[in-house]
Formats: structure tokens, sequence, C-alpha cells
């Protein structure tokens, strides 16, 4: 065999071995345990915002973890919100439409294996009707959230985090902002555990 087909042939196996590397991790699974039915209750009040409007409120989230073994895959569902309970608001009022919305793996927030902070999700087709001074604006599209994880696989979770995000304006008069935002933290119940497989 020349060199210089010798040579190709080594790149060629480097570069089959290298995708069937990447294959493997990318066929990374999670496994929630025990899943099923979860509830979210908000550490202090949740924040929803747009341009001059702050609305505060207590919030519970009732929804769904799945149990069975999901990709570590942008887009595979993991869940969903189910329910919105909003307690008494300062500011305004906020009605929750559209349930359910489904909740969606994004990617992982650290370093694999053993440094994973979190794992960031995104909520789809959230709706959300803010009303404040007799003017009502409904916001609505897909939020990212995050759930905080600590320890080493398997990793441990009982907090979920919806950051400051901009979510944009539905339907409303000139005076809503063009844009709105809800922010909090949440204390997960039962407490999750997620294996990495």
């Amino acid at each position: 065999m020349s060199r210089t087909r010798k040579a190709a042939w080594i790149a060629a196996l480097a570069l089959a071995i290298g995708a069937l590397g990447a294959g493997t991790a990318s066929a990374a699974s999670f496994q929630f345990d025990p899943g099923g039915r979860i509830t979210g209750t908000s550490l202090g009040v949740v924040t929803f915002s747009g341009s001059g409007i702050t609305i505060t409120c207590p919030v519970t989230l009732s929804g769904t973890v799945t149990s069975a073994v999901v990709e570590k895959r942008s887009g595979a569902t993991y869940g969903a919100v189910t329910s919105v309970r909003i307690g008494r608001c300062s500011g305004g009022t906020v009605a929750v439409l559209n349930l359910p919305w489904s909740v969606t793996y994004d990617s992982i927030l650290g370093t694999l294996p053993s440094a994973v902070t979190g794992v960031a999700l995104t909520v789809n087709g959230t709706g959300v009707a803010l009303t404040f001074s007799g003017i009502t604006c409904l916001y609505g599209g897909t939020v990212s959230s995050l759930l905080a994880v600590t320890g080493s696989n398997p990793y441990r979770t009982t907090l979920y985090t919806l950051p400051a995000n901009s979510i944009p304006l539905v339907s409303g008069g000139f005076l809503c902002p063009r844009s709105g935002s809800m922010s909090g933290t949440f204390a997960i119940s039962p407490t999750q555990t997620v294996t990495r497989i």
C-alpha cells in the first residue's frame, strides 16, 4: 500500500471512530424517578413584568414528569405544566391560558459527568394575560426554564427556576408593552432523582 493511500485509510478510520463516539454520546438518555405528578410552589412571589408594569403573585404549578427513559436530545418532551394556580397579586391581575404547556429538553448546564449544575428546559405554548389599570395584555410563546441539580450522576433536584426572559405580546392595545416576562423559583415536590444513562 502506498504511503498516500495508507495515510488516507488511517484518516478515514479515525473519522469513522470519531463518528461512532459522537453517536454514542448523542444517544445518552435521562430517567426521572419517581416521575409522574409533580408540584412546584413558588418561593416568595413570581414577577410578571413589562416596560413600566410589575405584577407579583404567589404561584403554584402542577404538572407531570415522564418516568420513561427519554433521549438527551433538544426538543424531547420531558413533561408538561397542566395547571397554574395564581394567588393574590399586587400591581394587577394575572390569568393563565393555553394549558397544558409542554416541557422539552434544551441542554445540560455545567460539565458532564460530575459538574452538572442543571438541565435547561423550554416551556412551550405559554399564554399569560396581564391586567393593570384596566388594560389587558396577552403574552405567549416559549419560555426558558432551569431544573437545578446537585450531586453527581444520579443527580437530585428540588428547585425549578423561570429566569426573567422575554415573552412576545400576542394581543392588546398600544399601551401594552411589546414584550413581557415572568420570573421566579419553585420548590418541587416530590424530589426527583435524574439519572443519566
